[in-house]
């Protein structure tokens, strides 16, 4: 079994809630040596530990609990003060932002790349830290003592107040956005995963690197094989780069188990032109 054999188990374990010991920053980071398959993994686990380790020390984990303040402290000195993870402007829209493996490398990434990585760090510490996205922004919500503060990975690893919060939704989610219990719902892992490789994944489409974005798609397939949406673009992928069977065998897939009956719809009329064209 190759390495790649290797991760896309782990990924389908990850997926299917079996693979406990798979962090989330471990799940983003091998859904990126699964679209690149030439990376080597084993320096990007090797940074995760060293994070994690210069966090605890910081904190001085060892000698107790620490509390809420201190934990925020200890990321925003560490990951984005030491080692200058941030956002700069316009990242958003650089496909690279939302693959973790090139934010490692590069130091800048996507409010959502940069949330999954202070949240993952926090935990190896046995810290509890929630993924939470808001319109415009991935932040993350940690806990301790019974006292909760929500920080900012992508502005500098700062505080946000509610009035923060709101500003930021009403920024980027217009002035009538308001921000309910609901909406500061935590993400799961597996969410927070297909959330960064969905946004990398438009990103490349724009650009019309197709081959990058079908990888990308196969990588959220190995995570979720279920999600109907993903096998519909799949199809719709391998019709543009006119690979017909795999096009017809993935669209198939999609009424399998989809349930959007104009959508539906549509499938079952392309499927039937592209199985005229295989004859």
């Amino acid at each position: 079994m190759n390495s790649r054999h290797r991760i896309a188990d782990t990924l389908r374990r990850f997926g299917a809630g079996q693979a406990l010991e798979t962090t989330v920053a471990t799940a983003a980071v091998m859904a990126a040596a699964f679209e690149r398959p030439g990376l080597a993994l084993s320096k990007y686990l090797r940074h995760l530990e060293k994070l994690a380790d210069e966090v605890a020390k910081y904190s001085r984990s060892d000698q107790g609990a620490a509390p809420v303040e201190l934990i925020a402290e200890a990321l925003a000195q560490v990951l984005c003060r030491r080692y200058g993870y941030g956002g700069a402007d316009g990242v958003e829209a650089d496909a690279d932002a939302h693959d973790l493996a090139s934010v490692i490398d590069g130091r800048s990434g996507s409010s959502d790349a940069l949330a999954i990585l202070h949240a993952d760090i926090a935990r190896r510490l046995g810290w509890t830290a929630e993924i939470i996205s808001i319109p415009g922004r991935a932040v993350i919500r940690i806990e301790a003592f019974s006292e909760r503060v929500v920080v900012d990975p992508a502005g500098g690893g700062g505080e946000l107040s509610p009035q923060d919060l709101r500003a930021i939704a009403k920024a980027h989610g217009g002035v009538e956005t308001e921000l309910t219990p609901g909406s500061l719902a935590p993400l799961d892992d597996k969410t927070a995963v297909l959330r960064l490789l969905a946004a990398r994944k438009s990103l490349l489409l724009r650009s019309k690197r197709l081959e990058d974005a079908g990888r990308v798609i196969e990588a959220a397939l190995t995570i979720a094989p279920d999600q109907a949406v993903l096998w519909r673009e799949r199809g719709l992928l391998n019709v543009r780069l006119d690979r017909v069977a795999e096009a017809v065998q993935a669209l198939e897939e999609y009424l399998r188990l989809g349930d959007d009956e104009g959508a539906r719809y549509r499938t079952t009329v392309l499927l039937q032109e592209l199985r005229d064209r295989l004859g």
